[in-house]
């Protein structure tokens, strides 16, 4: 049964400074959504920023904004990095909290709901003025913060990065504590962030996967019978396993196996390596990091899609899934738990024990072995993405079911 729009009038405040915002030429992602749908409605509409584009390291202005968007975005001065994983980047992500939580505190009115989602500092410092205030405190978990920050350090290392962050640790607990709702991008992070808030309070939680938007401008599927050719869309990052994909790689191509190819897409602080695991191996392509036309060009003539990540990955659905799903790819999977009951249950992919190049390797063979079923289930998953995961159904369904119903709880 469909829900019926709210029709209250609603004041609510975003605060992400990662996601593209109107104007830009990035995809859009899970603000630029809810931002679009929520000025769809006719709220009373903020959405607070960082002025440096996180993916690009980049500066944004606020000139760069379409005019009819400036009123509602607010651009807040922020330290520039280039490295992903650096010193400068925490230093920067403190700094920009501090300053974006002084920029919400200065908004008149204060507003009906704030949905929060970026670095430690900043979803503790909204949740605990949320708290203080009586204000609606949405917390939405992206990233598993900062236990993430913690796999960064080689394994024996480990303990002392758990105590180096100590601090970060403590104000995650508390956030979780101190917010009105955990919303997530996933079943296990809503979970995580729970246990973590020891809350035991579930109607005050709720997930909604990272979708993407249906691309009607999609080529053609045209696919080989003869070779099987499978596709990583990403970074080069230590969350992603490319070793074994490589490693596998090399060993078919040692036995003669040209029929199964291997299509990388992406950079990353890993790229150099990479090439050099895969140099002499005349079945693996680095074409680098492509636009999405050109993205989607490679995927139509592809049968396999990797989501590859490593024993330690804290990922749990992450948006390349669905990605993957809208282009018609079999999704080849090393994510245990909640990825590899969604390939299950659509039947749509399997899963293979995350870093085992037998399993990859011998899973490859039987896909190759059965081409025309694995283009089956590319069409199915396309199918099952157009049902279920466009984005244009989630997010609509994210703001009637926590915003809209979230705000006449406020008002009442």
């Amino acid at each position: 049964m469909s829900r019926k729009p709210a029709t209250l009038m609603r004041s609510i405040v975003l605060i992400n400074p990662f996601d593209k915002l109107p104007g830009e030429a990035f995809r859009d992602q899970r603000y630029t959504f809810l931002y679009d749908t929520l000025k769809r409605r006719g709220c009373q509409l903020t959405w607070i920023t960082s002025d440096f584009h996180h993916w690009s390291h980049r500066r944004r202005s606020h000139e760069a904004v379409p005019e009819q968007d400036r009123n509602h975005v607010r651009l807040v001065p922020t330290l520039p990095y280039t490295g992903s994983v650096s010193f400068r980047r925490l230093v920067s992500h403190s700094l920009l909290s501090f300053r974006m939580w002084r920029e919400l505190k200065r908004l008149s009115p204060r507003p009906d709901i704030v949905l929060c989602s970026g670095c430690v500092e900043l979803m503790y410092l909204v949740a605990l003025w949320g708290r203080r205030h009586g204000i609606r405190v949405i917390v939405d978990v992206i990233d598993q913060w900062p236990d993430l920050f913690v796999l960064a350090f080689p394994a024996k290392m480990r303990r002392f990065g758990r105590l180096l962050f100590a601090p970060w640790f403590y104000l995650s607990q508390r956030t979780y504590v101190y917010a009105a709702h955990v919303t997530s991008v996933s079943k296990a992070y809503t979970l995580w962030a729970m246990r973590r808030g020891k809350r035991e309070d579930w109607e005050n939680s709720s997930h909604y996967y990272l979708c993407c938007r249906k691309d009607t401008n999609l080529v053609r599927p045209s696919k080989s019978r003869e070779t099987l050719r499978c596709l990583f869309a990403g970074q080069f990052a230590f969350s992603y396993d490319l070793e074994t994909v490589i490693e596998v790689a090399r060993r078919l191509w040692g036995q003669g196996r040209t029929d199964i190819e291997f299509v990388l897409v992406g950079d990353g602080y890993k790229k150099e390596a990479l090439v050099r695991a895969a140099r002499g191996v005349g079945t693996v392509t680095f074409p680098g990091w492509l636009q999405p036309p050109a993205l989607g060009e490679i995927a139509a003539h592809c049968h396999v899609a990797l989501n590859c990540y490593t024993s330690i990955a804290t990922q749990s659905v992450p948006t390349k899934m669905f990605d993957y799903m809208q282009w018609g790819l079999y999704i080849l999977n090393s994510l245990p738990g909640e990825a590899q009951e969604l390939l299950e249950r659509y039947e749509i992919g399997s899963t293979y024990r995350a870093e085992d190049a037998s399993r990859l390797y011998a899973r490859l063979l039987q896909l190759a072995g059965d081409i025309e079923t694995v283009i089956a289930k590319g069409v199915h998953a396309r199918e099952t993405f157009d049902a279920e995961f466009d984005a244009a159904v989630v997010y609509e369904r994210m703001v009637d079911e926590l915003l809209m119903e979230d705000v006449a709880i406020a008002n009442a």
